[in-house]
C-alpha cells in the first residue's frame, strides 16, 4: 500500500527524465513549451487518478460484506497506480515524438 501511495512520485520522475530526453534529442523536432508539458502530465494524472479511484471503489465495494472502508482501495491503491501508469505512458509517447520532424 505504501508503494502505491508513493508511485505518483515515480511517475513524475519518469516524466522529468523523458522531458530531458526529448529536449536533448537531435534536431529537427517540435519545440513545445515546458509549461504545456507539465500541465498535460498533471492533467492526465488527475484524470487517470479519478478513473482509477472510481473503478477501484466499485470493484472493492461490490461484495455485500465489503464494509465501510472498501473505498480506501480505490483512493490509495488503484487511483495512484493508474495515475502513475498514465503519466509514464504520456511522457514516453511525448518523448517518442522527438525523433519526428515538425510537419
Amino acid at each position: 500500500m505504501f508503494g502505491a501511495i508513493l508511485s505518483p512520485l515515480v511517475g513524475l520522475g519518469t516524466a522529468v527524465v523523458y522531458y530531458l530526453k526529448y529536449r536533448d534529442a537531435p534536431e529537427p523536432k517540435r519545440h513545445p513549451s515546458i509549461l504545456l508539458y507539465a500541465i498535460s502530465v498533471l492533467g492526465i494524472a488527475v484524470l487517470a487518478f479519478a478513473i482509477g479511484s472510481f473503478a477501484g471503489i466499485s470493484v472493492a465495494c461490490r461484495s455485500p460484506g465489503a464494509g465501510n472502508l472498501c473505498g480506501l482501495w480505490g483512493v490509495f491503491i488503484s487511483g495512484p497506480l493508474l495515475a502513475t501508469a498514465a503519466m509514464m505512458t504520456f511522457a514516453r509517447l511525448w518523448a517518442k515524438n522527438a525523433v519526428r520532424p515538425p510537419q
